[in-house]
């Protein structure tokens, strides 16, 4: 039996690998889960997990000697039991792992992209077409790119964050469990001219968003009714296809912030 720990939006994940009946299954298992969240993996942990995932051999069927066509047990609301079947399993099973935490936790998985400078983070949302993956290659050589098509929001002591995830992306993206502090949110359009529009209708902000989330139950949705309600620097931004406008004009937007951060201390 050998195990990993990963942090995935400070949450931490144990999960750990049975042996198997079929020679070395498991070491195998391990090294492609591994693989699949390797920015992820942190050293053991000392602490309680978030999460437990349990890989192991798949039962049998007593009565017909068959074997269950089973992906997975999930008997605790806090541990996953999955069967050595398919190498896309443990994907589909991170990924709800992930979606469950998030609606017990104050968090939402958004359609979006999302950039950083230094310590904040920039989200961009929009339906299919807006440009969520355009603007974020645009500034992916000025700004650290975090994602172009989804990103994991959470509330933290009143504060709000965004992660990164081991989920597939549209364009390579460089990942890591660190944290950052969500600065803005942008309804991006595409346009002519570059152009910034605050918006205050926060029942207008749910609607939209609320479109963009990859999963809906009513945790998630009080989740976002209180992003929505407590979230200021919410925007629509229209930008043009031209790298020099919209670097130079974000470059300005963030600088802002960073002003407006220092005043403050």
């Amino acid at each position: 039996m050998e195990f990993i720990y990963i942090k995935i939006a400070d949450f931490i994940i144990k999960a750990t690998f049975k042996n198997s009946r079929q020679k070395d299954l498991y070491k195998q298992y391990k090294v492609d889960f591994s693989n699949y969240v390797s920015e992820f993996i942190v050293r053991r942990n000392t602490g309680t997990c978030d999460f437990y995932i349990e890989f192991e051999d798949q039962p049998y069927n007593v009565a017909s000697d068959k074997r269950l066509l089973l992906a997975f047990d999930k008997k605790l609301k806090n541990k996953v039991t999955v069967y050595y079947q398919d190498y896309l399993t443990y994907k589909i099973i991170l990924e709800n792992v992930i979606y469950l935490l998030c609606s017990a936790h104050n968090g939402m998985i958004i359609h979006s992209s999302a950039v950083a400078y230094k310590n904040d983070a920039y989200l961009f949302t929009g339906p299919s077409g807006a440009g969520k993956s355009t603007i974020a290659e645009l500034l992916s050589q000025d700004f650290t790119a975090l994602s172009d098509d989804t990103s994991i929001v959470r509330r933290i002591d009143r504060e709000y964050f965004l992660y990164q995830h081991p989920f597939v992306e549209k364009n390579r993206i460089y990942k890591s469990n660190k944290r950052y502090k969500l600065k803005g949110i942008y309804f991006i359009h595409k346009s002519k001219q570059f152009r910034l529009e605050k918006k205050s209708n926060k029942e207008d902000t749910f609607g939209k968003l609320l479109k963009q989330l990859t999963i809906t139950d009513s945790e998630i949705v009080k989740n976002l009714l209180a992003l929505s309600d407590t979230f200021r620097n919410v925007n629509s931004l229209y930008f043009p296809k031209d790298k020099s406008i919209i670097v130079e004009s974000f470059k300005a937007i963030t600088t802002k912030w960073q002003n407006t951060r220092l005043k403050r201390e």
